[in-house]
């Protein structure tokens, strides 16, 4: 069964995966990455740069959903320091 973050942005909401993450960080391009055990990754942008707190919010869902009950499967994703303006998913 897949978890999934439900996350606003600016053009609606975005669903993302919560399962088999490697690593949570921000990048050069201040973006929070969320990099998966497969190899593929997620880019979270943002007109205005964001930080690491907003990574560490990210992170915290995906460690209490991989910690949680298997009957939940949506988890909500605060929000972030700045609007997000787009959520790019890279094989």
């Amino acid at each position: 069964m897949q978890k999934y973050g439900d996350m606003t942005t600016t053009g609606g909401t975005g669903l993302i995966s919560l399962m088999n993450v490697a690593s949570c960080y921000i990048d050069t391009n201040d973006d929070v990455i969320i990099d998966y055990n497969s190899g593929s990754s997620i880019a979270i942008a943002s007109a205005s740069a964001l930080v690491q707190a907003d990574a560490d919010k990210v992170f915290e869902v995906i460690k209490n959903a991989q910690e949680s009950n298997w009957r939940e499967v949506k988890y909500t994703i605060p929000a972030l320091r700045a609007d997000v303006s787009a959520i790019t998913f890279t094989l």
